[in-house]
């Protein structure tokens, strides 16, 4: 997680112009959109950048250092808040997803804001950049590809073979073999994301023996919602629409051991 350091000089080096007013509001809460209670969790000091989908996560897996350097804002989406049940999935459309974002940077009164997305939350960070382009001074997207198609995973599938060391492809190996398909499969369905997550380390931690459990505690996850965006809108999604409304310059964080 070398880039996350890395980000934090980028980020407070880059940016310009007087700092956001201190405000005082809870560090940790909720905002309400719709059916849903979207948390979010404040930490260090800095110029504001949001940090999107699951907090309590990406607030352990974020560097210490980061701290000394940027105020993150952590929020939840739609698939990370906890499920209020079966919903329409008009309910998880990237306009609603993106406004979510808004509305939780304005009743939070952050003003202008670095927006950051890591892996598919990268495309919501970019899409929120787009939408909303007054509101955000740098766009900093982190482990994703051109497009979230069949193609680009195919890509990925030849990259590993490739370029994965032995070491790594028998990490991977030891995870599949630990927990089979049909095991996986057994798992109630909001919890799955996360053990597939956890299985497939190798092929997203530098360290491939890296156990990512701890980071996933208490982790609540809308399956529902993951299978709608992530299965079906994000391959559809065309990240060239809107790139005229694009104003902030983009940081983009990739890394050679990252499958």
């Amino acid at each position: 997680m070398r880039w996350l350091t890395l980000l934090a000089f980028v980020a407070a080096g880059c940016v310009s112009g007087p700092p956001v007013s201190e405000v005082l509001i809870p560090t940790a809460g909720t905002v309400k959109s719709g059916v849903f209670d979207l948390e979010y969790k404040i930490e260090g000091r800095g110029p504001t950048a949001i940090v999107i989908g699951y907090p309590d996560y990406y607030a352990k897996a974020f560097s210490e250092d980061l701290r000394s350097h940027l105020k993150l804002v952590f929020i939840d989406h739609r698939g990370s808040a906890a499920s209020p049940g079966k919903v329409d999935n008009a309910e998880f459309s990237i306009k609603r997803l993106v406004d979510d974002i808004e509305l939780i940077r304005s009743r939070l009164n952050l003003g202008e804001v670095i927006v950051i997305g890591h892996s598919g939350h990268s495309y919501l960070a970019l899409e929120y950049a787009k939408t909303y382009p007054e509101h955000v001074s740098h766009t900093v997207m982190v482990a994703i590809s051109p497009r979230f198609d069949g193609d680009s995973y195919m890509q990925s599938l030849e990259y590993w073979e490739e370029t994965a060391s032995e070491e790594r492809k028998a990490a991977w190996d030891r995870n599949q073999a630990a927990l089979p398909d049909e095991e996986l499969e057994s798992i109630i369905p909001d919890e799955r994301f996360a053990a597939t997550y956890i299985r497939n380390g190798p092929k997203y931690w530098y360290d491939y023996d890296f156990d990512a459990s701890p980071l996933w505690e208490g982790i609540s996850v809308n399956s529902q919602m993951m299978a709608h965006v992530w299965g079906e809108l994000f391959p559809k999604l065309d990240n060239l629409q809107g790139l005229e409304n694009l104003q902030s310059p983009v940081f983009l964080a990739l890394g050679r051991h990252d499958f």
